[in-house]
């Protein structure tokens, strides 16, 4: 007779579980930032000439079956890529970028969106100036981005990454 009302219980929380559906991992994306030179997405190094131009770069590893929105999409939360007030020597020499993002439509809220699914790489411009003097750079910023999968999606989440840029003398 004990044993009944421990049964009627477990037997009720089995349809919230369902109702929820499974638990959202704590992290969906993981997120590494970067300084590339503008010669190829793949070379790395941190250290650059005056007058050079260098990328910060953030690359996402995205779980599968989730996608990030990106810079641009027309629909949900696109990601938003700020970079600080930017160090002595250096200035933005465009406005952030992707990779080539998948075009998507949102069948509930009959919506376009562009995303990434796998990875994500998005990244800002930035110039040493002909006049920097040599040293350390730190560049601080914000990455915000929202995650999807086909049953939910997370709340937008900022980001904040630091990387380091030497100026050669």
């Amino acid at each position: 007779m004990r044993l009944f009302p421990l049964l009627l219980i477990l037997l009720l929380a089995a349809p919230a579980q369902a109702q929820f559906g499974p638990p959202i991992p704590d992290e969906v994306v993981t997120w590494t930032a970067t300084v590339r030179p503008p010669s190829t997405a793949e070379e790395m190094t941190d250290t650059f000439w005056p007058g050079e131009r260098a990328y910060i770069t953030l690359t996402g590893e995205i779980l599968d079956g989730w996608r990030v929105y990106a810079l641009d999409t027309p629909g949900g939360y696109p990601a938003q890529l700020t970079l600080a007030a930017l160090p002595e020597g250096l200035v933005r020499y465009s406005v952030p970028g992707e990779a080539e993002p998948h075009d998507g439509h949102d069948t509930v809220l009959d919506e376009a969106y562009r995303y990434h699914e796998g990875r994500a790489r998005i990244w800002q411009g930035v110039q040493v100036s002909a006049e920097a003097p040599p040293g350390l750079r730190v560049v601080t910023g914000t990455l915000r981005y929202a995650a999807c999968n086909d049953e939910v999606c997370i709340p937008p989440r900022d980001l904040p990454f630091e990387v380091r840029l030497i100026v050669a003398e």
